[in-house]
């Protein structure tokens, strides 16, 4: 029921975010939809579904996004679209690869296809310069994530 509630105030304007066990979208859509028993209708209330692979693969611990799926609510269905793919063979990942993909986040997002681009790229052009800088601690990171956004950190 908590789940369900969840959805509804989706619906009435409120934003979730959320983890679950899942390595795969149908995964996340199947436990929601079966074991949750939210409607089908709801599930195009979320805008993103990002699931993540925890495990081995090619000899090695890892942990990936195995893909990135947007959503749109389509009356008492949804409309998937997947933006990102990881490829566990060779450890790579195909993002946004179509004009389909790309008009589907945009549009998931409010946006232009030409206006999602420019803040794609210009959030791409700050994480390579946190590479670059070697900026990797948790409250370095989100320093300069706060200063990316305009925003003041507060601290303690």
């Amino acid at each position: 029921p908590y789940v369900q509630r969840a959805f509804e105030l989706i619906g009435e304007g409120y934003t979730l975010g959320s983890s679950m066990h899942a390595e795969t979208v149908d995964g996340v859509i199947e436990q929601l939809t079966d074991e949750c028993d939210v409607p089908v209708r709801d599930i195009g209330r979320l805008a993103f579904v990002v699931p993540m692979f925890v495990g081995v693969n090619n000899g090695q611990r890892v942990r990936r996004v195995t893909e990135v799926a947007v959503l749109e609510p389509l009356g008492a269905s949804y409309d998937r679209h997947s933006i990102a793919r990881w490829d566990g063979s060779d450890d790579s990942y195909t993002i946004l690869s179509t004009p389909a993909e790309i008009n589907a986040a945009a549009r998931r997002l409010d946006m232009e296809d030409d206006e999602f681009l420019s803040e794609l790229g210009k959030r791409e052009q700050f994480l390579e310069q946190l590479v670059r800088e070697g900026v990797m601690s948790m409250d370095d990171v989100q320093a300069r994530v706060f200063a990316f956004k305009g925003y003041e950190l507060i601290t303690d």
